[in-house]
C-alpha cells in the first residue's frame, strides 16, 4: 500500500474513513482479517493483533494475558467493565488505554507498535504537535522502547520548538519521568527569557512574557526561576545588581495592567482617494502599545512591491527586539446594518522589519463595497497578542 510507506520528509496523511491504513502497511487487508482485538480511540475502532502490540507494551500485554486467562476459566467471554469489553464474536474491545487520545493520535501510537523503524527524525518531526500526547500514551502503557526514543528526539529538538511547544514538552516530560527532556526545555525557556532583556528592558514585557508560563508546574518555576536568576547574576555586574531599585507597587499594577492588554488599535486612514498612489509608498500609523512592547501598522495604498501592485499591502512593525505574537488584522467594513470585515491572521516573530501580507486585499474589492471606504476613509483594526 504505496500510500501508506512513509515519505522521505514525514508519515502519511492520516485517513479517518481508513484509519487501519496508517498503520498497516502491508497486506492490509489479510491483517484485518487476522486481528483479534480492537482499540478505541476517539469513537474510531482500530484493529490490532494482540501478540503485536504485547512485545511493544506491557500494559497491553497484561490486558490481553487476563483476557485470555479469564476466557479459559469460566468459558464465557470476559471484561464486564464499560471500558473493556468482549463484542459478539469474541474480539477484545479496549476503551481505555487510548481513552482520551484523538483517532489520528491512536492511529500513530500504533504504527510504531508495529513499525519501531518508522520513529525517523522526519517522521517525528513531521507529527510535532503529536508528541506531547504520544509520549504520554507510550508512558502510560509500558511502552519502554518508544518512550526511549520520543524522549530522545524530544530532546534533541528541543532548542528549536517554539514557546507553546517548549512549556507542553516540559510538561509532559514531568509526567513522564523524561529528567533529560525536562531540563532541556525549561533551560531553552529560560535562555528566552533572559534574551528578551536587550531589547525590553521593562516590567510589562517582562510580565507578559511570565505569564505564558501559568500551566507549568511549582516545580518547573521553580527550576526556570533560578536558571533565570543566575544568568542574571553572571550578565550583571556587581554595580548593576547592587544599583538594582524594586519597583513600586503603582508601576507594578501598572505594568500588570499595560502586559494584559491584548494590542487593540484602530487606524483610521481619511481622505484615501488622496492618498499617494505610487507602489511602495508607506502610510505609517502611530505607535501603540502591545504587551509591553511597541507596534505600528504599515500600509501600502498599492502594493509594496511591483507583484503586489493593485492590492493593500498591510503589515506590522515593532520598535524593539524580535517578539514572537499572534496578530489579527481587519479591513474594517463601515456598513452598519451588513459589514463584511475581511480579517487575515498569523503567528509569527514580529520585527523592525514587519511581518504581515503583501496582498491583504485587492484594489477591486475594496472599491466594490461601499462599506470599505465610507467617508473617503480606510478603518484598519488591529489585535496584536505578544507571546514568549
Amino acid at each position: 500500500m504505496e500510500a501508506s510507506m512513509p515519505s522521505d520528509d514525514g508519515l502519511p496523511a492520516f485517513d479517518k474513513a481508513k484509519p487501519q491504513a496508517y498503520y498497516l502497511v502491508e497486506n492490509r487487508e489479510e491483517m484485518e482479517a487476522l486481528s483479534d482485538a480492537v482499540l478505541v480511540a476517539g469513537g474510531v475502532s482500530l484493529p490490532v493483533h494482540s501478540q503485536v502490540l504485547s512485545m511493544q507494551s506491557g500494559v497491553l500485554r497484561r490486558m490481553f494475558v487476563d483476557f485470555r486467562g479469564s476466557q479459559r476459566s469460566s468459558g464465557e467471554q470476559a471484561g464486564s467493565s464499560s471500558q473493556n469489553v468482549a463484542d459478539k464474536e469474541g474480539e477484545f474491545v479496549l476503551k481505555e488505554p487510548l481513552a482520551g487520545c484523538s483517532a489520528h493520535e491512536g492511529a500513530l501510537f500504533l504504527r510504531f507498535c508495529y513499525r519501531p523503524e518508522d520513529m525517523t527524525q522526519p517522521s517525528l518531526n513531521a507529527v510535532t504537535g503529536s508528541l506531547p500526547a504520544l509520549l504520554r500514551l507510550a508512558h502510560k502503557l509500558e511502552a519502554g522502547r518508544m518512550l526511549q526514543r520520543l524522549g530522545q528526539h524530544m530532546t534533541e529538538e528541543s532548542a528549536g520548538g517554539s514557546t507553546e511547544e517548549l512549556i507542553a514538552w516540559t510538561d509532559a516530560g514531568e509526567h513522564c519521568e523524561q529528567t533529560d527532556l525536562r531540563l532541556a526545555c525549561t533551560a531553552h525557556l529560560a535562555q528566552r527569557l533572559v534574551a528578551r532583556a536587550p531589547g525590553s528592558q521593562n516590567l510589562a514585557a517582562g510580565i507578559a512574557d511570565a505569564e505564558q508560563l501559568e500551566g507549568c508546574s511549582k516545580r518547573t518555576l521553580l527550576l526556570l526561576l533560578g536558571l533565570v536568576t543566575g544568568a542574571g547574576r553572571q550578565l550583571a555586574s556587581a554595580e548593576q545588581l547592587l544599583g538594582y531599585a524594586a519597583a513600586t507597587n503603582d508601576e507594578v499594577t501598572a505594568a500588570q495592567q499595560q502586559a494584559r492588554n491584548p494590542g487593540t488599535f484602530e487606524w483610521r486612514i481619511a481622505q484615501f482617494s488622496q492618498q499617494p498612489a505610487q507602489v511602495g509608498h508607506a502610510l505609517k500609523s502611530p505607535w501603540f502599545s502591545a504587551g509591553g512592547r511597541q507596534c505600528q501598522l504599515s500600509a501600502y495604498l498599492n502594493g509594496d512591491t511591483a507583484q503586489s501592485e493593485g492590492h493593500l499591502s498591510l503589515y506590522v512593525v515593532t520598535n524593539q527586539d524580535t517578539a514572537r505574537a499572534s496578530v489579527q488584522l481587519t479591513l474594517s467594513d463601515q456598513d452598519k446594518e451588513k459589514p463584511q470585515d475581511e480579517t487575515k491572521s498569523y503567528t509569527e516573530e514580529l520585527t523592525p522589519l514587519g511581518r504581515g501580507y503583501s496582498k491583504f486585499v485587492t484594489l477591486e474589492k475594496l472599491r466594490s463595497r461601499p462599506g470599505y471606504l465610507a467617508g473617503d476613509a480606510l478603518v484598519i483594526r488591529a489585535k496584536v497578542h505578544v507571546l514568549l
